[in-house]
């Protein structure tokens, strides 16, 4: 560097050196494979390019190599630009001795979002061992202009330059030649085949051959296979909803573009740009209304409109041209049905990018009968499905060869196939869902096809709950939560069409699931619901439902309505002399009991209880009337004898090899050692029920733990830490919809106290606040662990 030369920023470099190579921001944007935007702001440094970027600015720039480190350091910020230049001028662009020979349309719109897709093609494309290239991927993902974006960037790259073939306006696969042709000049000669004459043209050609369409004319392969074996200078590129599968084919899927993960955070209108989705709504917006701008507001709104349309650029750009009748909150009220509203496409565009609705009918209409069918009704699974759930569902009349459909379906960008542990899982876009669930009611298959989707829900929901009343919850847990849109899909139709008796069914066998999971407001609504469509049906089922019921009620601390349905369950259950019911019906009221003070009822209830399950041989239940014995103890301060209890029912638990009722035993006896000299016991059994909950997904106990926790931070002195868990501890409930037990208050108390002297205002405020935002997610364990260290004396 020459300290001589006046002060240079980042964006003052860059302008300069693009200028001397006479490129304009639209060419070097499409060399770096970034929106203009990018590069606009860079060269006005108002952003700072990331490290891969700085590299690729650094190649395209001409930067000489001995001064690229310094180049990219100083556009990272990690340089200071100041009486920096670097050591040579700007090269002079090159001489332009001939210009590429291509047909490539000129782009009227930016390409947005897919830098990386563009960066990966060009990479796989110009490998020497790649020939053939596929783009595929779900209709309107936008794979033509990608393809395009790909081929004017490789341009230079191909002596012979890049031949555009648009083939869907050919009808046949034996035209596919005479288009070619058509795209390359080629004429006819001497009454020879059109492939043979093609095949004479292309053998001593340096050319990129871009196919659009492909996938309604598969039976053209062979064409393509005959001209890459002729010319070995010949690469073909295609666009394609299914894979043209010859040998030496690869394949780039196109997947929709990146969209955030709003949940119930706030969105930030200028995080709207991090996320390809929502940046090309935007700018397709301000097209059409150029004094548009999304507001804190809208912010929200865009994001759950590019999220309702699955990153589909063809469904966003439709959207984003109604911004001039309709801002965006309204817009959102009327994507309830996608397929009505996004209607009006470009009037230059092909028919079938003019509407949605068109475009995937394009799709549909090109899939065999069978394939079809079961597309349809692959559509009930709202979760998506496994291979056996559409063999079951999809094919009920037992005709379709299921697996060779699916992976039909796949290669046609219809579904999409996701590992789950050992087994396949298929999805579908919620546009595609909406299309085909359209569909399947008009074709008058919907009735029969729900049926037997809630029947099979039914039955995948009892070998689940068989699991769950056994202990061995890990799997069956793992495998309710993957289906637990379905089964909610499965309810909301045995409601919809009063099929009482299959939806009391189905919400008695979910029950324990949503208690473990922490689903107590969505379980105790479906099984009150359940319960007052008044199913005739069998005393058991009805027991069972009025048991799940009172155990949703409980955790909510509704006290009246658990102990009503707790004592319609006892009196179902003595009815049918079930001394296993009667015992749980029995423990539950006296849990009730504890929690209302009234220990004479308690331990009368729980007494019977014990006394049954001891006589049946009921380990479990044995477990579950201890814990509620110990919370007697603990209520009168008697907490080393609560810990014994605990104790005994934790060896019980490890015993059973019960993961939920391991978790519930240490948090318990945790937070019952805490009030004795036993503290460094009470930290061990805490942070180990944290990781089995974390593992389990069992929030409910998650919550104790923490509140467990942050009485130990208090106790140590640490009251940054001791309220960042009690704020994480409530997130929790309020997540869940429970409320701090009864005997869980003196811990909190304490803890809640104990930051409010130690902290300021603020920090209390801050530190509550930060807890409920780190809480949540893997980090979890983690985090607790560096609170608890921060004296030295992790648990």
């Amino acid at each position: 560097m020459d300290a001589s030369l006046p002060n240079y920023s980042f964006g003052y470099l860059v302008r300069r050196y693009r200028q001397a190579l006479d490129l304009t921001q639209t060419d070097l944007a499409r060399q770096v494979g970034c929106a203009l935007v990018t590069i606009s702001k860079i060269e006005r440094d108002e952003r700072r390019p990331s490290r891969q970027m700085a590299g690729i600015l650094a190649e395209r720039l001409n930067i000489p190599a001995a001064d690229r480190d310094l180049f990219i350091a100083i556009g990272l910020g990690e340089r200071a630009a100041d009486n920096l230049a670097l050591q040579t001028e700007p090269a002079s662009a090159p001489a332009v001795t001939h210009r590429r020979r291509h047909n490539l349309p000129a782009p009227t719109t930016q390409l947005v979002g897919r830098e990386q897709d563009l960066r990966e093609i060009r990479t796989i494309l110009l490998r020497p061992d790649v020939r053939l290239l596929t783009l595929t991927g779900p209709a309107g993902a936008g794979k033509t202009r990608l393809s395009l974006e790909a081929a004017s960037q490789a341009l230079d790259e191909f002596a012979d330059g890049v031949s555009f073939v648009p083939l869907a306006p050919v009808g046949e696969p034996d035209l596919v030649a005479s288009a070619i042709s058509d795209a390359l000049g080629v004429s006819e000669a001497g009454g020879l085949p059109m492939l043979e004459v093609l095949i004479r043209f292309l053998q001593d050609k340096h050319l990129l051959l871009l196919l659009d369409n492909f996938e309604h004319l598969l039976g053209a392969v062979s064409h393509v296979e005959a001209m890459l074996a002729a010319a070995p200078g010949l690469k073909v590129l295609t666009t394609s909803r299914a894979r043209l599968r010859v040998y030496g084919e690869h394949a780039y899927t196109v997947v929709p573009l990146a969209l955030p993960e709003i949940q119930m955070a706030p969105v930030a209108a200028e995080a709207l740009l991090d996320y390809g989705a929502c940046r090309l709504f935007l700018e397709r917006a301000r097209a059409i209304k150029p004094e548009f701008s999304a507001t804190e507001e809208d912010a929200r709104a865009v994001a759950e409109i590019c999220i309702q349309l699955d990153g589909l650029p063809l469904a966003i750009e439709l959207a984003a041209a109604r911004v001039r009748l309709l801002p965006p909150r309204k817009m959102l009220e009327q994507l309830s049905s996608r397929l009505r509203f996004l209607t009006r496409g470009a009037a230059d565009a092909p028919a079938r990018h003019r509407t949605l609705r068109h475009t995937i009918d394009w799709s549909y209409e090109l899939l065999e009968a069978d394939e079809q069918r079961l597309f349809l009704r692959l559509a009930i699974f709202p979760g998506g499905c496994t291979l056996d759930a559409a063999e079951i569902v999809g094919n009920m009349e037992g005709d379709i060869d299921v697996l060779s459909a699916l992976e039909s379906l796949v290669d046609k960008s219809l579904l999409t196939q996701n590992e789950a542990g050992d087994e396949p899982r298929f999805t579908m876009l919620e546009t595609f869902r909406e299309y085909a669930l359209e569909r399947l009611d008009a074709d008058g298959d919907a009735d029969g096809t729900n049926r037997t989707f809630t029947h099979y829900c039914v039955r995948l929901a009892e070998a689940a709950n068989t699991d769950l009343r056994a202990g061995t919850a890990d799997a069956a847990l793992e495998l309710l939560e993957a289906e637990h849109d379905n089964l909610r899909a499965a309810l909301r139709w045995a409601h919809e069409r009063h099929e009482a008796e299959l939806e009391l069914k189905l919400a008695a066998t979910l029950w324990r699931f949503w208690e473990i999971r922490g689903y107590f407001t969505e379980g105790r609504q479906r099984l009150e619901q359940a319960l007052a469509a008044g199913a005739q049906t069998s005393p058991e089922l009805l027991a069972d439902a009025h048991t799940g019921a009172g155990t949703m009620a409980y955790n909510q601390s509704d006290y009246r309505a658990a102990i009503a349905h707790h004592e319609a369950a006892l009196a179902l259950y003595r009815q049918l002399g079930n001394d296993e019911g009667i015992a749980f019906a029995l423990n539950n009221l006296g849990a009730q009991a504890v929690d209302l003070a009234d220990y004479e009822a308690a331990e009368r209830w729980l007494g019977e209880s014990l006394a049954i399950a001891q006589r049946i041989g009921h380990k479990r239940l044995v477990c579950y009337v201890l814990s509620n014995q110990a919370d007697i103890a603990k209520q009168r301060r008697e907490y080393a004898h609560a810990a014994d209890i605990l104790a005994k029912c934790l060896d019980m638990s490890y015993e059973l090899g019960d993961g939920w009722m391991v978790a519930a035993a240490l948090a318990w006896r945790g937070t019952a050692l805490l009030h004795t000299d036993a503290q460094a016991q009470a930290a061990d059994d805490l942070m180990t029920s944290l990781e089995h909950c974390v593992r389990i997904g069992a929030r409910q106990y998650a919550a104790i733990a923490l509140e467990g926790l942050a009485f130990l931070a208090a106790h140590r002195k640490l009251p940054e830490a001791c309220t960042q868990l009690c704020g994480a501890a409530e997130a929790l409930r309020k997540e869940i919809g429970i409320t701090l037990l009864p005997h869980a208050h003196q811990e909190h108390d304490v803890s809640t106290a104990y930051g409010q002297e130690a902290l300021s205002t603020d920090a209390f405020a801050e530190a509550w606040a930060q807890g409920a935002a780190l809480m949540q997610g893997d980090l979890l364990v983690e985090t607790v662990k560096t609170f608890l260290n921060e004296d030295g004396q992790g648990g």
